[in-house]
């Protein structure tokens, strides 16, 4: 992740969000924002930190969700495919 935000101190943790530049295979080069969940914890070998039950802070935040089933086309699929010709 480059040059992340700090958004908002969560429970145990805090969010950061921010640019991940990733390519495919055909070179398109394309960026997912995402955001970070950033939680201590006391060791390596000490118990699991709890899931972090991200439906609760977006309902408080009242966010958007985007409801997806990741069989769309990325933006960048359909850009591709409108416009380059084969």
């Amino acid at each position: 992740m480059s040059d992340p935000d700090f958004v908002d101190v969560v429970g145990d943790g805090f969010l950061l969000r921010g640019l991940q530049t990733c390519c495919a295979d055909d070179g398109r080069a394309y960026d997912h924002e995402q955001l970070w969940l950033v939680r201590p914890c006391a060791s390596d070998e000490g118990p699991m930190l709890p899931r972090f039950d991200a439906t609760r802070w977006l309902k408080a935040k009242r966010l958007p969700v985007e409801e997806r089933t990741g069989k769309e086309l990325s933006v960048s699929e359909q850009w591709h495919k409108t416009h380059i010709k084969p």
